[in-house]
C-alpha cells in the first residue's frame, strides 16, 4: 500500500508540471524563461524606452538581477535550469524528426513539427556572441512559449525526485545500516564506514513492506509538489542543502580527498545559486569538519589539510561561476551601449571582481533602504507565518521539538546537523527585514527527516493509537490538498493560460495587464519569435521591406485607475474613428473582473470615462489575494468573479 502511495506522489510530481498557478514572478525571471525568451529584451534595439508615457509601463524581459550594473545573480543557475534542458529537447525533437520522418518526409503536422533545420532560421548575431551559445541552437527560436514553459518544469521535477527524494533515501538507508550493525548505540556522522553490499542488504530488508514514512511525507508535501516542479533558485538551492547533508552522513570518515573536494564544490555552487545557502551549510560543514578532527584526534595537520582541499575546491567551482559571469554581463554592456570598445574586455581581474554575484546580492541585501522596494515585513514572519505555511504540521512538531527537550541529540550527528542547519538558516534570515515563504524551501528536507514519522503517526512509538494516527494523517493531507490547490492552481491562476491562449500581437497593438502579477511575455510566443511586422515597398523598381515596432505588452502591475486612463489615452486617443482600434492601435486589456465591474458599475454598456470594454474570454480559477471580489451574500456570485477577463477596448463615441 505505502509503494503505491509513494509511487502515485511521484505520478503527481511529473503531472503538476502543468499546474497554472503563478506562485512569483522569479520562476520565469530568475528562473531564466522570461530572461532567455521574453519579447522585450533589452540591448535587440526593439524597444527602446524612453522613460514617458505608457512606455515606462514595457514589461521588460530581463530583471534588474541581472542587469550589468547590478549583476546580483549568476547566470549559470538559469542557464542549468532552462537552455540545458530546452538545448536538450531541441536536439531529441530533431533526432525524432530524422528518423520518423526520413528518408521520405512525412506531410502529417508531427513531421511539420519534429523536422525544423537550423537552416531554416538565422540566428541573431547577438546570441552567437553571447558566453552561453553552447547552450544555444537556432532551432530554438521556434520553440513555443508553451514548450518553454514545460519543459524546465519536466526538467525540474526530475531533479526533485533525483536530489531531494534520492538525498533522503541514502540517509535514511545508512540510518538503517548503522542501527543494524551498532545496535542500540548512538549513530554519528563518523561511526560507519560505507558499505555497499551491506547497505543493499539492509536496505533491502527495510523497505520489504513499503518506503518510509518520511519519504512519504516529502512526496506528499505541497512545497515539494509546487515549488519542487520549477524553476526557482530556491529549489536548487534546497537540492544542493540537502546533498551536502547526504554527503557528509554518508562519508565523514570513509571518504579521503575526493570527499573533501565534494563538499568543497557543493558548497561553491549552492552560495552561486543563492549567497543564503552559506546560513544553512555552514554548520553542516562544521560539524563534518570536527568529526573528521575527532578521528584523527584533533591533529591540526589533518584538520588545516581537509580545509585546504575544501577550500581548493570551492576557489576553483567559484572560479568558473565568477569567469562566466564576467564574460556574460560584459556581452550584456556592450549590447546596452551598443558598441563592443565601450565595455571592459572580461579578462580584466578588476573587471571579473565586479561580476562576483553572491558578494553583490550580500552587499545589496544588507541595505534596508534596497529591501524596501521589493516590502518590508517584521522580523518574525518567518517564524510565525512563512515556517507554518509551508510546512504546517512539520513546522509544530519542530516547534514543540525544541520546547520540550531538555537537550539536543546527543553527538554531532546527522540529526544535529539538520537542526543546526534549520536553525542557523530560519534565524539568519529573520534578521532581515524582506521575508518570503520560499527564502525558507531548503529547510524541507532536513524537517522531513526530523519529524516526517510524528506527523503521519507511524506507529513506531507505543502512545500512536490508531485514532491519533488516523487524525494526524487526516490533518496532514487536508492541509496540503489545500495549500496545493489554491498555489498550484489558484493563486493568480488566470494569468498563465491567459498569455497562453492570447492571439498574435501585431505591429502597434498594445496589451495591458492591471491588478495581476508581473506577465512572462515569452508565454505568446505561438511558433516562433515575432520580432517585428515586415513592412513591404518598391521604391525605384527594388522591393524593400523594413520591419515595423512589433506590438507591446504593458504591465501596470498594482497602479490606480487615473494611471490606467492616462495609458488608455495616450494609446488611444479617444473620440476615433471605430475601425482604428481594430487595426494598428488595438488595445486588449487583461485584469481581474473583480476590479473591472467597480469601474464600469453595473450598466450593460460596460463604458468607463469615453472607453468601452467587450469582454471576449475569461479564465476561471483566478484568485488574487490583492484585489478579493466584494462579497454582498451570495456565495455563487463571489465565485463567478474569481476570474481574469480579456477585454477589447475601444471608443465609446460620446
Amino acid at each position: 500500500m505505502r509503494w503505491a502511495i509513494y509511487l502515485a506522489l511521484l505520478i503527481l510530481r511529473f503531472l503538476g508540471v502543468v499546474q497554472r498557478g503563478y506562485i512569483h514572478p522569479d520562476e520565469f525571471y530568475q528562473g531564466g524563461a522570461e530572461l532567455f525568451f521574453g519579447r522585450h529584451q533589452e540591448g535587440d534595439g526593439t524597444h527602446q524606452a524612453d522613460g514617458g508615457g505608457a512606455e515606462r509601463h514595457l514589461a521588460k524581459s530581463v530583471p534588474w538581477e541581472f542587469e550589468p550594473r547590478h549583476a546580483v545573480r549568476s547566470i549559470v543557475p538559469p542557464a542549468f535550469m532552462t537552455l540545458l534542458p530546452l538545448r536538450a529537447y531541441v536536439a531529441a525533437r530533431s533526432l525524432m524528426g530524422k528518423i520518423l520522418c526520413n528518408p521520405r518526409p512525412s506531410p502529417s503536422r508531427l513531421c511539420d513539427a519534429l523536422s525544423v533545420e537550423a537552416s531554416e532560421r538565422q540566428d541573431d548575431d547577438a546570441k552567437q556572441d553571447s558566453p552561453l551559445s553552447f547552450l544555444w541552437a537556432p532551432a530554438m527560436e521556434t520553440l513555443s512559449g508553451r514548450e518553454v514553459w514545460l519543459v524546465p518544469r519536466l526538467f525540474m521535477a526530475l531533479m526533485s525526485v533525483i536530489f531531494l527524494d534520492g538525498s533522503l533515501w541514502m540517509m535514511l538507508s545508512y540510518d538503517r545500516l548503522r542501527t543494524h550493525t551498532r545496535g542500540n548505540r548512538k549513530s554519528s556522522l563518523h561511526e560507519i564506514a560505507p558499505v555497499d553490499h551491506a547497505l543493499t542488504s539492509v536496505a533491502r530488508d527495510a523497505y520489504k513492506y513499503g518506503p518510509p514514512f518520511k519519504a512519504i511525507v516529502l512526496a506528499s508535501s505541497w512545497p515539494c509538489l509546487v515549488f519542487g516542479v520549477r524553476p526557482f533558485t530556491n529549489n536548487l538551492e534546497a537540492m544542493a542543502l540537502v546533498f551536502l547533508l547526504m554527503i557528509a552522513n554518508v562519508g565523514a570518515s570513509s571518504g579521503g580527498i575526493i570527499l573533501l573536494l565534494l563538499v568543497g564544490a557543493t558548497c561553491a555552487v549552492g552560495i552561486f545559486v543563492r549567497f543564503t545557502f552559506a546560513f544553512f551549510a555552514f554548520p553542516v560543514v562544521l560539524i563534518f569538519l570536527w568529526n573528521r578532527c575527532e578521528k584523527v584526534e584533533c591533529r591540526l595537520g589533518g584538520f588545516l589539510s581537509d580545509g585546504l582541499w575544501m577550500t581548493l575546491s570551492f576557489l576553483i567551482v567559484s572560479s568558473a561561476f565568477v569567469w562566466v559571469d564576467a564574460r556574460y554581463y560584459s556581452w550584456q554592456a556592450s549590447l546596452a551601449c551598443g558598441d563592443s570598445s565601450c565595455a571592459e574586455t572580461p579578462s580584466g581581474i578588476q573587471n571579473a571582481l565586479k561580476y562576483v554575484a553572491p558578494l553583490n546580492a550580500f552587499r545589496y541585501n544588507s541595505k534596508s533602504a534596497n529591501l524596501a522596494e521589493h516590502g518590508l515585513h517584521p522580523r518574525i514572519t518567518h517564524a510565525a507565518v512563512n515556517v507554518p505555511m509551508l510546512f504546517g504540521p512539520l513546522a509544530f512538531a519542530m516547534y514543540s521539538s525544541i520546547a520540550i527537550q531538555s537537550k539536543w541529540c546527543g553527538g554531532l550527528s546527522l540529526s544535529m546537523a539538520c537542526q543546526m542547519s534549520m536553525l542557523a538558516g530560519l534565524l539568519v534570515l529573520s534578521c532581515a527585514p524582506h521575508q518570503e515563504p520560499r527564502f525558507l524551501l531548503p529547510i524541507l528536507v532536513p524537517l522531513a527527516l526530523l519529524y516526517g514519522h510524528k506527523v503521519v503517526g507511524s506507529g513506531e512509538s507505543q502512545k500512536d493509537s490508531q485514532k491519533l494516527i488516523l487524525v494526524l494523517r487526516i490533518v496532514w493531507v487536508v492541509f496540503n490538498v489545500i495549500l496545493y490547490a489554491f498555489f498550484g492552481w489558484l493563486h493568480q491562476g488566470g494569468l498563465v493560460p491567459s498569455l497562453l491562449y492570447l492571439p498574435k500581437i501585431h505591429a502597434g497593438e498594445a496589451v495591458i495587464f492591471w491588478k495581476a502579477y508581473m506577465p512572462p511575455t515569452f508565454l505568446t510566443q505561438k511558433e516562433s519569435f515575432e520580432r517585428g511586422d515586415a513592412v513591404c515597398g518598391a521604391s525605384e523598381g527594388e522591393a524593400t521591406c523594413t520591419n515595423r515596432r512589433e506590438g507591446v505588452i504593458l504591465d501596470l502591475q498594482g497602479a490606480d485607475s487615473s494611471v490606467l486612463l492616462e495609458v488608455l489615452r495616450e494609446r488611444l486617443p479617444c473620440p476615433q474613428p471605430e475601425e482604428a482600434t481594430v487595426g494598428g492601435n488595438g488595445i486588449r486589456l487583461l485584469s481581474p473582473i473583480s476590479v473591472i465591474l467597480p469601474l464600469v458599475g453595473d450598466t450593460a454598456e460596460m463604458a468607463w470615462d469615453g472607453y468601452s470594454f467587450t469582454p471576449t474570454q475569461s479564465f476561471r480559477g483566478h484568485i488574487s489575494t490583492e484585489d478579493w471580489p466584494a462579497f454582498d451574500g451570495l456565495v455563487t456570485k463571489f465565485i463567478d468573479q474569481l476570474k481574469l477577463a480579456v477585454y477589447e477596448v475601444s471608443c465609446t463615441g460620446n
